[in-house]
């Protein structure tokens, strides 16, 4: 067996990545809002609680940047349209009374973020 797989005693495994980047399927070829706007609460929910909405930029490309809330927790998203079938999500989850260092990460994940062809 591996010993990647294999916590030592007295180590926790990570339970949430700190910061994400996830992909999301777009079939129905919407705009970035109307995408917002169908998976959140009142259309097929997978964000929940949104707030702060507000137009941004991730890679040179316009962007909607947010937070979702969900049982508590809040996290932060930046997405864009990757292409017309896709929507691109950079993400970190507020866990723990202090975020601040993880949110410069997250700023500078952002600010350095590049599309290539």
């Amino acid at each position: 067996s591996s010993s990647l797989l294999q916590n030592t005693p007295g180590q926790t495994a990570p339970q949430f990545p700190e910061i994400g980047v996830s992909v999301y399927s777009n079939p129905e070829k919407l705009s970035l809002n109307d995408w917002i706007n169908k998976y959140s609460v009142g259309g097929e929910i997978f964000f929940s609680g949104i707030t702060n909405l507000k137009n941004s930029q991730l890679g040179g490309k316009n962007s909607f940047s947010f937070e979702s809330q969900v049982m508590g927790i809040t996290t932060p998203y930046t997405i864009a349209a990757l292409n017309d079938t896709s929507v691109i999500g950079v993400h970190f989850t507020k866990m723990g009374p202090d975020t601040t260092s993880l949110e410069n990460t997250y700023n500078q994940v952002l600010s350095t973020f590049k599309f290539t062809q």
